[in-house]
């Protein structure tokens, strides 16, 4: 799951700079990976690398929630 979601971000990235206009669709499914991966992280509490890619990608998601609102360049 963590490659997925790392891979997703990647791509998301990319069509962002792009200015590609599936850029508001691909960040609302990596916003969906990342919040999953979280969750998945999350159930691992007692390991400290775990509870730091939660965080990671629950930041992740939200910036990905904020960029499918805005218009493609």
């Amino acid at each position: 799951m963590m490659r997925d979601c790392a891979e997703m971000c990647m791509m998301c990235m990319n069509m962002m700079m792009g200015g590609s206009e599936f850029m508001a669709r691909t960040c609302m499914l990596c916003a969906e990976m990342c919040d999953r991966c979280a969750m998945a992280c999350e159930m691992m509490s007692d390991d400290e690398m775990m509870m730091a890619c939660a965080m990671a990608c629950r930041k992740c998601a939200e910036c990905c929630k904020t960029m499918e609102m805005m218009p493609t360049m």
